[in-house]
């Protein structure tokens, strides 16, 4: 069975992974907005997920919370 983290765990590994190298990551101001609004939210509506996901690809490569069939697939968003 498999957890899923809530949406201020997956941002605060987000955080801590681009804290002071934002642009390397090339994070957009719109997707630092989604994750500041998302902090509150347990677990967010699908759109706001696939966001976050995406956000995960970039920083880190894969998103844990995509299916393994899913993996390196980014949502259109």
């Amino acid at each position: 069975m498999t957890i899923l983290k809530s949406n201020a765990e997956r941002i605060e590994e987000i955080e801590q992974e681009i804290s002071g190298v934002k642009s390397q990551y090339n994070i957009t101001q719109f997707e630092l907005d989604v994750m500041n609004s998302l902090k509150k939210l347990h677990f967010g509506s699908a759109k706001q997920n696939a966001i976050l996901a995406r956000i995960e690809i970039k920083v880190f490569g894969y998103s844990k919370e995509l299916e393994p069939s899913k993996k390196g697939v980014v949502a259109n968003v």
